[in-house]
């Protein structure tokens, strides 16, 4: 996240609606295409792998495009540890609870 503040008005400019769906489409593809990599010689079901990782990627840069448009509302280490907690926990147990 540090990375983040530090670069912050190159980062904002790329969350804005058209660079923002361009870089997490980069980024997605670029996580897949390494895991794959990673699993070629298993009987790994690629399909929901991918569903999952568009689920949870697509979450993840949400809720950083969230912070930035909300002036960083948010300390970094909490937002990080809601981002944690939420993928661990899930979000049906984080809403009920």
């Amino acid at each position: 996240m540090t990375y983040f503040t530090q670069n912050n008005k190159y980062i904002e400019l790329l969350f804005k609606i058209q660079h923002f769906y361009l870089l997490s489409e980069k980024m997605k593809a670029e996580l897949l295409s390494i895991i794959k990599s990673k699993l070629k010689d298993s009987t790994v079901d690629f399909q929901t792998i991918e569903i999952i990782l568009e689920y949870q990627l697509s979450a993840v840069l949400g809720v950083l495009k969230y912070w930035l448009w909300a002036n960083k509302s948010i300390i970094e280490k909490e937002l990080i540890n809601k981002i944690y907690t939420i993928s661990t926990n899930g979000v049906i147990t984080m809403i009920c609870n």
